[in-house]
């Protein structure tokens, strides 16, 4: 009681793109989403050092909003953590539960030939199309900076992407 407190507030998302210049104060009021009087106040709390610019606790700790300026990471993040968790929990065990009866106990017949050859295909194609999607983003990326160039080599059907960067030197089969 009796006492001055110092509280920090987050502003509208209107006024903080108002003060990072992407509303002009030259654009007519009525073509803005702030009006005259607002931009004078925040021009009086700026001139009396009442605006600083801080990493906002919100963006880690705060979820889901309306308000963009209080919307954080929070529930996606333990939202893919929970998705994470039961996945694994659920896959990790039938796929080598999985593997483990179709390499050791499986009777050998075309049944299980067949799913053997299936899961060998998309273990390759996943793979290699992760592998291709790496290499051509980090390819993609270096030579923005002028640092890589690409070749491409078409031998027995393989295609051998060779990458000449500084940065990135792989080969993806």
């Amino acid at each position: 009681l009796n006492t001055t407190q110092t509280i920090t507030v987050a502003v509208d998302d209107d006024i903080d793109s108002f003060l990072r210049g992407f509303i002009s104060r030259d654009t007519p009021e009525d073509d803005r989403r702030i009006n005259d009087i607002t931009i004078g106040y925040v021009d009086s709390l700026q001139e009396m050092g009442r605006v600083s610019y801080l990493v906002s606790d919100y963006l880690f700790f705060g979820s889901a909003s309306r308000n963009p300026e209080m919307a954080g990471i929070k529930g996606a993040f333990f939202g893919s953590i929970l998705t994470l968790s039961i996945c694994l929990l659920l896959a990790f065990p039938l796929g080598v539960g999985t593997a483990i009866y179709l390499e050791e106990f499986a009777p050998k017949n075309k049944i299980t030939e067949f799913i053997l050859g299936c899961g060998t295909i998309c273990c390759f194609w996943y793979s290699w199309s992760g592998g291709v999607y790496w290499y051509f983003w980090s390819a993609a990326l270096n030579s923005i900076n002028g640092r890589c160039s690409v070749s491409v080599d078409d031998n027995a059907n393989h295609y051998h992407l060779i990458s000449r960067c500084h940065s990135c030197r792989a080969a993806v089969h």
